[in-house]
């Protein structure tokens, strides 16, 4: 699950700074993903039971693309070679409670990076507690 709103105060940075100041910011600042959201550097689209992150990085090789998930962090990067045009970028997403690695797929194709992160099935947690 991803969450992505601006609160007023990110909304006012972006506002004096340019739009998606936020997006632009470093790792330590987190969308979570819950729903679509639209920005300058990337995109979340929220689909039935799954998110998927799209970051435009043309110029980009593979091994300048790094996906990792730390905890239930899942931070985004990519290094460009080209030096003009695409900015690197580093975004990370704070993923549903019980998202592992196998919930997670990436691939790279035409200059366009996709990210597909899997909702984790919820288990009922809950227990009947006898009465006696």
């Amino acid at each position: 699950m991803l969450r992505t709103g601006h609160t007023r105060h990110e909304r006012l940075l972006d506002s004096l700074f340019g739009n998606n100041w936020v997006s632009k910011q470093p790792s330590h600042i987190r969308a979570e993903l819950t729903a679509n959201t639209q920005s300058n550097r990337y995109r979340v689209q929220r689909d039935e039971g799954q998110c998927t992150i799209i970051v435009p990085a043309p110029g980009t090789k593979r091994e300048g693309i790094n996906v990792v998930l730390d905890g239930s962090v899942l931070t985004v990067s990519c290094k460009s070679d080209m030096g003009f045009g695409f900015e690197d970028f580093e975004n990370a997403f704070q993923t549903m409670e019980g998202t592992t690695e196998e919930h997670i797929q990436a691939s790279y194709e035409n200059g366009i990076l996709q990210v597909v992160v899997r909702d984790p099935e919820v288990q009922d947690t809950a227990k009947q507690i006898p009465v006696s």
